[in-house]
C-alpha cells in the first residue's frame, strides 16, 4: 500500500513539474508570437509595411493559433485569454494599429487577427465572459 502510494506521489510530482515547465514554455511562446505581432503591426502603422508584411501577420495569428489550440488546462487557457485580450499588448491593441492603413495587405493582416478572435471566443466559451468589456469596444 505504501509503495502504491509512493508511486502515485512521485508520478503526479513528475506530472506537475512537467506542467509547470509546459505552461512556462508557452508562456514564453506566446510572449514572443505577440512581441512580433506587435513590431509587424508598428511597422504597418509607420506605413513600412510591405506585402510581406500581411503574410507575417498572418503567419504569427496562425502560430497563435496553433498554441491556443493545445491549452488542455484551465490555467494554460486563463494565461492564453489573458495575453490575448490584454489592453495594452494584446490582439485588440495590434488591430486598432491596423486600422488606419489601407493597403490591401494589410487588411489582410487585420483580418487575420479577426478571424483568429472570433474562433478564440467560440473555442474559449465561458471563460470569455472577463473580456467581454474588451471584446465589445
Amino acid at each position: 500500500m505504501h509503495v502504491y502510494l509512493l508511486t502515485i506521489h512521485t508520478y503526479s510530482h513528475a506530472y506537475a513539474h512537467t506542467h509547470i515547465h509546459a505552461t512556462i514554455i508557452m508562456d514564453q511562446k506566446l510572449f514572443r508570437y505577440f512581441s512580433s505581432l506587435r513590431e509587424e503591426a508598428e511597422a504597418a502603422q509607420r506605413g513600412a509595411s510591405s506585402s510581406s508584411s500581411s503574410s507575417d501577420i498572418s503567419e504569427i495569428i496562425r502560430d497563435i493559433a496553433d498554441l491556443c489550440e493545445d491549452l488542455i488546462t484551465d490555467e494554460d487557457i486563463s494565461l492564453a485569454l489573458a495575453m490575448v485580450f490584454d489592453p495594452a499588448t494584446g490582439i485588440f491593441d495590434v488591430i486598432q494599429r491596423l486600422m488606419l492603413n489601407r493597403e490591401r495587405s494589410v487588411q489582410k493582416g487585420r483580418e487575420s487577427c479577426l478571424v483568429f478572435v472570433a474562433d478564440f471566443v467560440r473555442k474559449s466559451n465561458v471563460r470569455v465572459a472577463l473580456y467581454v468589456p474588451f471584446i465589445k469596444v
